[in-house]
């Protein structure tokens, strides 16, 4: 728009020579007036716009000084989350303040529509949490004397770990900087995160080298598999502590967590009874239970949506409407393949089918790290929580 009035007021010469009979640029005249285009748009903007330094420490000592009690604490406007979790800086000048920060509702707030999965958390989430689990089962195996010599299992549930860390790699933008992740540890759960699975990654290899090379070494092999599940452990905690830290109601603590420590558990028996030899198929059924139970807070949601939304700070209702319209066919699918999974595990707990049980044991741990990448997915695309006025993110 700038250019264009400068072209009305004449200053745009060299444009065309006429007498020679092709249009034509004088470079220096161009490039003159590029540097004048944007010097003037610079100066509007800086006009228009006023910028003053935030002094972090006053903002966040503000904060702090609001009180302890979150329901008397202020929000900028009804429908953003509490300003002492976020620290806004950002001003709403109105003559009816009060009345525009309690009734003023966003756009976000009656109109919902699904997120991004995010389709390399999800891989990420889902892999990490089966070798965890699985490494859980073959500790606690290896401190009842019940392990074997064979390194199969080891060598199973950490090459899952190794996939599914290294698939988290594929949501950076610019994956080769992915080790600054570990410089934010002291307040970062993200940071925390990076740093224990890098411990486990550690701690499964060589956990699965002993089982290699030392066979014979049980004390040692169970030590290190001890170290692997614990420090794996903790790594899903911290997983779980990213999305707990938003503060956002569907991400809540005990959702969260429950969801979390269930979809581990299930992935984690559902793949040791498929890859250990010896175990009882009752862990099997117990492992599939768990891993549908995991959805058991998606399940009230979708519950709450047909009873009607009554306000706009019903988030669980609101979630269930989007899981039953635009994320119908992934819900939908979710349950085909617990359900699957399920009935193909009581063909193996009734019928003695000797020969297809261990291709019956992988097919059911395949279905069920599906549902919960379905899963996974849906916890994702269908969250609704406190936004910004303005943000359509």
């Amino acid at each position: 728009m700038i250019q264009k009035g400068l072209t009305v007021l004449g200053l745009r010469f060299g444009a065309r020579s006429s007498s020679w009979g092709w249009d034509t640029e004088w470079p220096f005249w161009s490039r003159f007036r590029s540097d004048f285009c944007s010097a003037a748009a610079t100066a509007l903007l800086v006009c228009s716009i006023r910028i003053s330094i935030v002094d972090v420490a006053k903002v966040v000592a503000s904060s702090l000084n609001l009180g302890l009690d979150a329901s008397v604490q202020p929000r900028l406007v009804a429908t953003a989350p509490l300003s002492h979790i976020t620290m806004p800086t950002t001003r709403y000048l109105s003559k009816h303040a009060d009345d525009a920060r309690a009734n003023l509702l966003s756009l976000e707030s009656v109109a919902d529509r699904p997120h991004d999965g995010h389709l390399p958390l999800v891989v990420m989430i889902v892999l990490t949490q089966s070798s965890v689990g699985i490494w859980i089962i073959l500790a606690l195996l290896a401190m009842t004397s019940a392990s074997s010599s064979n390194a199969f299992p080891a060598v199973f549930a950490t090459t899952l770990g190794i996939a599914g860390v290294h698939a988290a790699l594929l949501h950076l933008g610019r994956p080769w900087l992915a080790f600054r992740a570990f410089l934010g540890w002291r307040s970062s759960w993200l940071s925390r995160e990076a740093i224990g699975f890098g411990i486990f990654m550690g701690a499964a290899s060589s956990a699965t080298a002993v089982q290699l090379l030392l066979p014979n070494q049980s004390l040692l092999a169970a030590v290190t598999g001890t170290f692997a599940a614990v420090s794996g452990s903790l790594a899903v905690l911290c997983t779980s502590m990213i999305y707990i830290a938003t503060r956002r109601e569907l991400w809540g603590c005990i959702r969260s967590g429950t969801d979390f420590a269930l979809s581990m558990t299930g992935l984690g028996l559902v793949g040791a009874v498929a890859c250990v030899d010896g175990l009882a198929f009752s862990l099997l059924a117990v492992g599939v239970g768990a891993s549908m139970t995991a959805a058991f807070a998606k399940i009230v949601d979708y519950r709450r949506s047909k009873l009607g939304i009554d306000r706009w700070e019903n988030f669980s209702a609101r979630s269930g409407l989007i899981l039953r319209r635009e994320l119908a066919t992934l819900w939908q699918a979710m349950w085909v393949l617990h359900f699957t999974a399920l009935v193909l595990t009581l063909v193996v707990c009734v019928c003695d089918l000797s020969d297809s049980k261990p291709f019956l044991l992988y097919t059911i741990f395949g279905l069920c790290l599906a549902a919960q990448a379905v899963h996974r997915w849906l916890y994702f695309a269908s969250v609704v929580y406190r936004r910004m006025p303005g943000s359509n993110t």
